[in-house]
């Protein structure tokens, strides 16, 4: 019995340890980091000329990854853009711009014919 003992103890504290050292630890105090600065955002509801999912497509990836875009929404339905960006990285007349560059019509820029001409057929809303 004594031999058990002696062979089960140490093994009993190094299984104790083991499971103490997989516990989550307190985090140790830290450097307060500096506050990020604030980024003021706006969301503007932009009219935007399209018909189906494939303007829905191009209308927002021509703000996809556009550098002050923070979201953009097009609804098929009510012909609505929602687009949340910076106004001091992107102007709603900027946006408005890459949109009528990718052939749509905005409330204040009208798509250049080149690049109307270049929709299919199905995407076409202007009167002929």
């Amino acid at each position: 019995m004594l031999d058990l003992l002696r062979w089960s103890l140490p093994l009993l504290m190094l299984w104790g340890t083991t499971i103490a050292a997989q516990q989550p630890q307190e985090a140790a105090p830290s450097e307060p980091t500096p506050a990020q600065p604030t980024v003021a955002l706006r969301t503007d509801t932009i009219a935007v000329a399209g018909r189906c999912g494939h303007c829905q497509k191009r209308i927002e990836g021509a703000l996809k990854e556009v550098e002050g875009i923070h979201s953009a929404r097009w609804d098929r339905q009510t012909k609505l853009l929602v687009v949340t960006y910076e106004p001091e990285r992107i102007s709603r007349r900027q946006i408005q711009e890459r949109i009528a560059a990718v052939g749509h019509d905005t409330e204040e820029v009208t798509a250049p014919e080149d690049a109307y001409e270049r929709l299919p057929k199905c995407c076409r809303y202007r009167p002929e």
